[in-house]
């Protein structure tokens, strides 16, 4: 369990039942579109998901924040890690 909730595994990875409630749609794509590919920039995000890369940016620092997703390295040499 995360903070008491209930987990489901979704393409192999830990997603609490929650978040879709928590945060919406678009940060389960951005988790699975990262699972996918750890070295995936904003930009590219924003092109699979249809959104702007300001959006992209506002969900991923609430995955952070939330404890979801942390950025291991530099913004142009690092990747994303799935927690």
């Amino acid at each position: 369990t995360h903070n008491g909730s209930v987990y489901m595994t979704l393409t192999g990875v830990n997603v609490d039942v929650n978040i879709r409630e928590e945060l919406g749609k678009v940060p389960l794509q951005i988790l699975e579109l990262i699972q996918e590919n750890k070295n995936i920039t904003v930009p590219e995000l924003a092109e699979r998901v249809d959104k702007t890369t300001r959006t992209i940016e506002r969900h991923m620092v609430k995955l952070k924040e939330a404890g979801y997703l942390e950025r291991i390295g530099s913004d142009k040499a690092g990747r994303w890690e799935i927690k």
